[in-house]
């Protein structure tokens, strides 16, 4: 098991089962994301995450997804049009 010293996660495509220790250095988009949602102690509204996702994807990024853990809400860009992003609610439910 992998455990989390942050109470956020991060998911970019490399195994970070492989990483060793530290997966910082392992993939410049997991760093780039972590190193953001560091600095803002995890905070992020929900452009403020769009803008991230837009800035770490590559031109193979099909999808990308903001999950509101606490609204029920989640943005999902499709092709890297994060300017409209398909908002799906999740709440219903609980």
């Amino acid at each position: 098991m992998i455990s989390n010293a942050d109470p956020w996660l991060v998911a970019t495509n490399f195994l970070i089962s492989e990483a060793g220790t530290s997966p910082q250095g392992n993939c410049w988009r997991y760093d780039l994301i972590s190193g953001q949602l560091r600095e803002g102690n995890g905070q992020l509204n929900t452009r403020q995450a769009l803008d991230l996702l837009s800035e770490a994807a590559q031109e193979s990024t099909q999808w990308s997804v903001v999950y509101g853990i606490s609204t029920g809400e989640v943005q999902v860009v499709m092709g890297r049009d994060y300017g409209s992003p398909h908002l799906l609610d999740i709440s219903e439910g609980r």
